[in-house]
């Protein structure tokens, strides 16, 4: 590919798809010179002198540089995946990609990377604030809208510690093989890490894993938890596993929990595989924690012995309301398969659950409240604009630009990197995509622009036409004509791995 090119959309399809229609430098410190006295010369007592002398003045100083974080962005346990439909109270998400086999996720075998000149710590300690100002597109009837306010209280709110208790659930008919203990490593502490990373430490997900199994009355094949139940299968299943998990452990205090995962045996007879899911229980069937509020949020882990590492990622960001942005049912893709990412690729983990660059998109970091106000940039009228952007992944600066075409619809513009979450993924660059917030859960809410159509990709994404997407230095992608074109356009990268971005509404021209 030349650089300099002019991608446009291409021309509306026949289909009934979505149309195509607009660091802040942390500079490290400079080293400091170490200034030894010499001492006198001598015989070997000096020179003992002279060594103990310097062993006293180095030794800290190596050890204090062995123990101080590596300058960047701390990169954690990666992990793959996606999930499925989402909710409102008494319904279940389910897991998604289950037709396809299992593979190793590239992120598993990334090496780390850090963010040149970002700031060692991963905490942003700028306060987040509830979104607003036009750009901040209000909720809507859609199911789980892509709308960013206000909060919906069915949710849980993911901000400073939010806890919750992991029960492992056996059955009357199978021994288990598989110790909790060891489910648990299989998710924690990478579930933790994910979201502490993704929110710049504004969120502390305190889960607590249970030590041994609670048996339940009946079989896995009598409860019928399975893809696409009923919700009164899945409310009975959480309830005996509820009463089981207290029965075994008289001690299990649920008071201040906000959520709930139940781990099922992986290998007993009748667990579908298929079946992982996020469930919004009704008022009636909140569980009682015996004091506080009752949790609505449920996580059912129906998943085999060896599962994707990304599917709790995947599927807490339900119980923290964000939607499925894979495609059920999924279009046919180019070979001919169903192709369920067509629309977001591997560009956020609620897309899939196996994805190289599972990073959340910066809108949904803004609708959960992770970003603070000075973040978003807000473009609502025709001209050019120039803005910053520092990589979603690694803290501090503009993360977001918000182009607002109407109260419910609206462009995003942010930039990508290999840091954190994302240190796998194939192409860093800024990314372009369509928010629609009265569009579904399931049907295409996020499309991201594919700014390379024409290259094959990178094969090790699970969409590897969509793993190129991103906006290199030269690059401009235009959308619409006359009043309603938007054309973005990256001037440039810095040293610190910002991108300057031009953004031009309206105008003729790239």
């Amino acid at each position: 590919m030349s650089r300099s090119n002019v991608y446009r959309d291409p021309p509306p399809p026949t289909s009934d798809r979505h149309h195509r229609p607009t660091l802040r430098r942390a500079s490290a410190d400079p080293a400091r010179p170490l200034h030894l006295r010499a001492a006198r010369p001598g015989g070997v007592t000096s020179r003992v002198r002279r060594l103990l002398l310097l062993a006293v003045l180095v030794l800290p100083v190596l050890l204090a540089a062995c123990a101080a974080p590596h300058p960047g962005v701390r990169a954690n346990a990666a992990r793959p995946g996606a999930r499925a439909d989402a909710v409102r109270p008494g319904g279940v998400h389910h897991s998604a990609h289950r037709a396809s086999a299992r593979r190793v996720s590239a992120r598993a075998a990334a090496p780390p990377a850090t963010a040149p000149g970002a700031q060692a710590a991963s905490v942003d300690t700028a306060a987040p604030t509830d979104p607003s100002g036009p750009c901040a597109l209000p909720l809507t009837g859609a199911r789980m809208s892509e709308g960013v306010t206000p909060w919906d209280d069915t949710y849980v709110r993911p901000l400073g510690t939010v806890r919750a208790a992991m029960v492992f659930v056996r059955f009357p008919d199978h021994r288990p093989t598989v110790t909790p203990a060891r489910l648990a490593r299989q998710y924690l502490p990478g579930l933790t890490r994910f979201y502490a990373d993704a929110s710049y430490g504004r969120l502390r997900l305190d889960v607590r894993p249970q030590v041994a199994y609670a048996e339940v009355p009946h079989s896995a094949a009598d409860y019928g938890v399975r893809r696409g139940a009923p919700y009164a299968a899945t409310a009975a299943f959480v309830h005996d596993a509820v009463a089981a998990a207290r029965s075994a452990d008289p001690g299990l205090d649920l008071d201040g929990d906000q959520a709930l995962y139940l781990v099922a045996d992986p290998d007993a007879p009748g667990v579908d595989h298929d079946a992982t899911a996020a469930t919004t229980l009704t008022d009636r069937d909140a569980i009682d924690t015996g004091g506080g509020t009752p949790i609505r949020q449920v996580a059912l882990v129906w998943e085999g012995d060896t599962p994707d590492p990304g599917v709790l990622d995947h599927e807490t960001g339900h119980l923290f309301g964000l939607p499925d942005l894979y495609l059920d049912p999924a279009p046919a893709g180019a070979s001919g398969d169903p192709d369920p990412t067509a629309l977001v690729g591997d560009w956020d983990v609620m897309a899939d659950q196996s994805a190289t660059a599972p990073e959340p998109l910066a809108w949904h970091k803004w609708k959960l409240g992770w970003l603070a106000p000075g973040q978003v940039d807000c473009v609502t009228g025709a001209g050019a604009s120039r803005h910053t952007l520092t990589p979603t992944e690694v803290p501090g600066g503009t993360k977001l630009v918000v182009v607002r075409r109407s109260a419910t619809e609206a462009y995003a513009v942010e930039a990508r990197g290999r840091y954190g979450n994302d240190r796998a993924m194939c192409s860093p660059g800024v990314l372009l995509y369509h928010v629609r917030t009265d569009v579904d859960a399931l049907r295409g809410p996020v499309d991201v622009r594919d700014a390379h159509p024409a290259t094959p990709g990178c094969a090790r994404s699970r969409e590897p036409a969509m793993a190129d997407a991103t906006l290199r230095p030269g690059d401009t992608y235009s959308t619409g004509d006359g009043a309603s074109r938007i054309a973005v356009t990256v001037n440039g990268r810095d040293t610190d791995g910002s991108y300057q971005v031009s953004v031009a509404v309206g105008q003729g021209g790239a």
